[in-house]
């Protein structure tokens, strides 16, 4: 896995708890991205009981990117900002 090695050669380190992603964390993945996102979705009415009817499957505007750019550990679980050094590839 050639990512495996990019990470541990990178040195992506949780500042927590001194993992690296050599190997799987305690929780069973590695590293996650984490952002907050604003999702926009058309109200169509009120149903009769008083709920909103809001568009499940439309969402405008989500692709501007997110805020609160972080990392959670796959060992210890802590979040922390994205270290400086890194800058994003939303790979596909």
């Amino acid at each position: 896995m050639p990512w495996r090695s990019a990470i541990a050669e990178r040195r992506l380190v949780c500042p927590s708890c001194g993992w690296d992603a050599s190997d799987l964390g305690r929780r069973g993945h590695r590293f996650l991205y984490l952002e907050e996102v604003t999702n926009q979705r058309p109200v169509y009415g009120i149903h009769e009981a008083g709920m909103l009817q809001i568009e499940a499957f439309n969402q405008i505007g989500i692709d501007d990117g997110g805020w609160n750019q972080r990392l959670l550990c796959g060992n210890c679980l802590t979040e922390f900002p994205l270290p400086e050094r890194f800058e994003i590839d939303l790979a596909s």
